[in-house]
């Protein structure tokens, strides 16, 4: 396992928690450090992913997870 680089903050109840703004957070980042192929890996899990939880728990292995309420700026 890598370190983890970088962290997506989220509210599962709003429109933060949607499972494709996650992800395309943790892309970005992973990206932004040189990490294409770790970005790609990790989307490829996902979308092979059987649940909200496990594609979470996926994503939680490349970049750290931060659970916010919405509106916490």
């Amino acid at each position: 396992m890598l370190f983890k680089v970088g962290t997506v903050f989220f509210d599962r109840n709003g429109s933060s928690g949607n499972i494709f703004a996650i992800m395309g957070g943790a892309t970005r980042i992973l990206r932004r450090f040189g990490m294409d192929d770790r970005a790609k890996e990790m989307v490829s899990r996902v979308e092979s992913s059987g649940s909200y939880d496990e594609a979470l728990e996926i994503i939680g292995e490349y970049v750290r997870l931060e659970e916010r309420e919405e509106g916490w700026l």
